[in-house]
Parts: C-alpha cells; structure tokens; sequence
C-alpha cells in the first residue's frame, strides 16, 4: 500500500475533487434553498448556516481520516460561500462582509467537526458522532428562542449578552448591514431582546471566530495527535 493511504495525508488532485464534490453540492444547496426560502437578506446567510450546521457533521465525520473529514467540511464551507457570493450584488453587502460572514460560517464548522471527532476517538461511532454534533449544533444556534426567555427571568442578563458577543448568528447580525434579527417580525416577540434585556449587537466577528475556530481547532488537532492521522479503528472509509 502507498505512504500517502498509510499517512492518511494525501491532497492530490483527484481524491480532494472526490472528498469535495458531494460536499461542495451539498452546501450550494444549502445556500439556494436558504436564499429561495427568504430572499437576499439576512434570513439567507441565517437559513444557510443553520443548514450547513446540520449537514456537516453527518457529511464529514463519515470519514475516518482527519484529512479527509477536513476536505469534507471545508468543501461544505465552499459550497455556501460560493452561493452567497451573489449576494454581494442581490443583497448589496460589500466583499469583506461577504468574506467576514464565510470566516463565521468556517469557525463554527470548524467546532461542530471537531466535536464530532473528539466523540469517535473516545469510542462513539461514526452516527452518533455525527449525530450528536448536529444536535448540539442545532440547539446551540437555536438557543436565543428557547434559552433567552428563561435566563432573562431568572435575571441572568449577564450571560444573555456574553452568548450575544459569541454567537454565531448575532455576529452575522453585527457584521451585516441587513436589518436587526432582533426587531424583525416573529424574532421580536421570540428573542424579547432589547425589550427585558437590552443588547447591543457584536461591533466585531472576532470574538465568535475565535471561541468557535479555537475549540474546534483544539479538538480536531487533539484527536489527530492522538491516531497519529491514521484511520479511526469504528470505520475503514476515507
């Protein structure tokens, strides 16, 4: 057998077009849907990043080498930042808005795929990986609706607004000049945010890129660190 099926670190041409390629797809998807869905304002950069959170890890952690599950999620990234390039025009975001929202998208990817391979280096398969992060994904770009409301009652303003400064979503909301999500329609009455509590929206993306890239970074890297980049011994796929 070849050094690079033994390192589990090959990148030539053809296995990253094979890694990619589904994933490429299926974050477009995401991003057309999300764009179909709400139009070219903020609900579509929110509807492609909720999606992407739940594809992701079943797409990526069906790999077994870190090379590989890194290809995957990266290519997922692609697909929905090529998709949202046509909001630069439809939306009238600039190019670095665009690029800032990509490196959110990225950064939280980045923690959701690195949970997931923590999970299976301690002995969780493939789909329960896979399936816990999205779930822990999905609850946590959920949790302005359904946490907020009993934190604020319980006079945990302080942590409201901590999870604003990191959260994924709120940091697009900062980033992007399309609206407060916290005053528009449904959201207003949900959130109850600058109403019981008032916030102020993240003045920079950082903060959540750094908390989400740094976890995520720090798992991926542990658990390649810990197989040496070899295959997962729950699975013989790439």
């Amino acid at each position: 057998m070849h050094d690079d099926k033994q390192s589990g670190v090959s990148w030539s041409v053809g296995r990253v077009l094979r890694q990619t390629a589904l994933p490429l797809a299926a974050g477009a998807a995401s991003g057309i849907v999300a764009i179909v869905a709400a139009g070219p304002t903020l609900g579509a950069f929110f509807g492609a990043t909720v999606l992407a959170a739940l594809l992701v890890p079943g797409i990526a952690l069906s790999a077994n080498r870190p090379s590989a599950v890194l290809m995957r999620a990266g290519g997922l990234a692609d697909g929905v930042g090529l998709v949202w390039l046509w909001l630069i025009f439809a939306a009238g975001i600039g190019f670095w808005h665009w690029l800032g929202a990509y490196v959110v998208l990225v950064a939280m990817l980045s923690l959701l795929v690195g949970l997931g391979m923590a999970m299976r280096r301690v002995g969780a398969s493939a789909s329960v990986s896979a399936g816990m992060s999205a779930l822990l994904g999905a609850l946590w770009l959920s949790c302005p609706v359904w946490l907020f409301h009993h934190l604020t009652h319980l006079g945990a303003d302080g942590l409201v607004r901590g999870i604003v400064a990191i959260h994924p979503l709120f940091a697009l909301n900062g980033l992007l000049d399309l609206g407060n999500w916290t005053e528009m329609g449904r959201a207003y009455h949900l959130l109850q945010l600058n109403q019981d509590v008032p916030i102020a929206l993240p003045a920079t993306i950082w903060p959540s890129v750094a908390v989400h890239g740094v976890l995520g970074v720090s798992m991926w890297g542990a658990s390649v660190l810990v197989s040496g980049g070899r295959q997962s011994p729950v699975g013989t796929r790439e």
